[in-house]
C-alpha cells in the first residue's frame, strides 16, 4: 500500500513534466508580457508606426485567467487562453478563443534571441512576425510615418 501510494505521489509531482506526445504544458506567466511589433529595414529592425494604424501590439494580461490582447492597430483584439504548451523544438502553442466572436484561434510563438528579446509571433491573419519584448525596446529605432502627405 505504501507503494502505491508513493508512486501515485510521484505521478503527481511530475505531472506536470510528463509530456502528451511531444508537447509539454508550458506556463504562460513566464513569458514577458508586452510585446511590439519590429520591421526588416536594409538597415536593420526598426519600430515603424504607420500614420493612421500605429504599431502592432501583443500583450499578455491576467493573473491567474490569462487573456492575449491583439493592439495597436486600426482594430484590437482580445483572445481568452485556453490552453498553452510547448514542444521538443521550443514552439509555443496558445490556444485561444476570441471574447466577442467566440472563435478559436490559434497562436505561435518562438524565441530568435532571448538575450536581445526578440520573439516570432505567428496567427491566421499574420506569419512570422518579429517582436521584441518591452524590457528591450529601448535598443530599437523608433520611425512614425507622417500623414500630412496623404492631405496634399
Amino acid at each position: 500500500m505504501k507503494k502505491y501510494i508513493g508512486s501515485l505521489l510521484l505521478l503527481l509531482f511530475l505531472q506536470p513534466l510528463i509530456t502528451f506526445g511531444k508537447e509539454t504544458n508550458f506556463d504562460i506567466s513566464t513569458l514577458p508580457k508586452e510585446w511590439t511589433c519590429l520591421t526588416k529595414t536594409k538597415k536593420g529592425l526598426i519600430i515603424y508606426s504607420t500614420c493612421d494604424g500605429g504599431n502592432r501590439l501583443i500583450s499578455i494580461v491576467g493573473k491567474k485567467s490569462y487573456e492575449l490582447l491583439l493592439h495597436g492597430q486600426q482594430e484590437d483584439y482580445k483572445f481568452k487562453i485556453k490552453n498553452v504548451f510547448k514542444n521538443k523544438d521550443n514552439l509555443i502553442t496558445i490556444k485561444t478563443q476570441d471574447t466577442d466572436t467566440g472563435k478559436a484561434e490559434v497562436f505561435y510563438f518562438k524565441w530568435i534571441d532571448k538575450n536581445k528579446g526578440l520573439g516570432k509571433w505567428t496567427y491566421s491573419f499574420a506569419q512570422n512576425l518579429i517582436f521584441v519584448h518591452a524590457g528591450k525596446v529601448k535598443y530599437y529605432r523608433k520611425v512614425h510615418e507622417d500623414c500630412t502627405h496623404f492631405w496634399d
